[in-house]
């Protein structure tokens, strides 16, 4: 990230259109239930970038944007404390099966 104020030399990635280009690869190989995992609701700039290239991927690749897809860390860490190992599980193999 560009440190404000701090005047040097720097080298980043293109976070909307990386992100659009790995949505786009995903659906190419026929994955439907994509999701994006921020920090938590107040990004950083380039979290935002990305989640704009997500948004976008999803649009022109014509897939759905589900809210169950959409996953704040903090609130699943919260969520995830308070419950048993067996139901961690379960929890999380409904995002990953």
């Amino acid at each position: 990230r560009n440190i404000i104020g701090l005047s040097t030399p720097l080298i980043t990635t293109t976070n909307a259109k990386n992100t659009e280009q790995v949505v786009s690869m995903l659906v190419s190989q026929g994955h439907t239930r994509i999701g994006f995992f921020s920090i938590n609701n107040r990004m950083a700039i380039t979290e935002k970038e990305r989640f704009e290239g997500f948004c976008s991927g999803m649009i022109n690749n014509n897939v759905r944007i589900e809210k169950r897809y959409l996953f704040d860390t903090t609130d699943m860490r919260k969520q995830e404390l308070n419950l048993s190992q067996a139901q961690q599980k379960k929890m999380f193999a409904q995002y990953f099966s």
